[in-house]
């Protein structure tokens, strides 16, 4: 009589110990689905947060003068008018702001030196250093964010300083 006995503690101990554990799997799994759930809102507010484009410094890997260099070098006047605002660009057409751009020089080496934030998220000043002719000059442009935008200010005097030509 005592076998049957001890063989059903042994049993009720298997099964409470596989019971607990259940219980700690489950108790395992519920806090990895809370902590995976839980991180989806954060990737969600860092993507919604990115600064990609919302500023002047922050164009992929490099600044919005220099973006705007390697798409012209590349002849993607189409995908620089997004960002460009201004006088010398607002009001013309895509395609007379396209084939301005055609014809501006700027395949010249140039360095960012400075940045200088005229109004926090919303203004901004950039000081590039160039070689002409043998000549080092610096020159300013200015970026202002427009409907979450960062664009490059581009008045008659800003063009003319921006795609000056190499000839003397």
């Amino acid at each position: 009589m005592a076998q049957p006995k001890i063989r059903q503690m042994k049993f009720q101990f298997v099964l409470n110990f596989l019971i607990c554990i259940l219980e700690i799997m489950k108790l395992k799994c519920w806090l990895f689905g809370v902590l995976l759930f839980s991180s989806f809102p954060l990737a969600a507010q860092n993507t919604q947060d990115s600064c990609l484009f919302k500023n002047p410094m922050c164009f992929y890997t490099t600044d919005i003068l220099t973006y705007l260099q390697a798409m012209h070098k590349n002849m993607q006047y189409e995908e620089m008018l997004p960002f460009l605002f201004g006088p010398s660009v607002d009001g013309q057409s895509d395609a007379i702001v396209m084939d301005l751009l055609d014809q501006a020089p700027f395949g010249y080496q140039m360095k960012r030196v400075g940045i200088r934030i005229i109004e926090p998220k919303k203004v901004w000043k950039l000081r590039f250093e160039r070689v002409l002719l043998g000549t080092k000059e610096t020159f300013d442009i200015e970026c202002r964010l427009v409907d979450g935008v960062c664009k490059l200010y581009l008045d008659p005097e800003s063009w003319n300083t921006i795609f000056r030509s190499y000839r003397p």
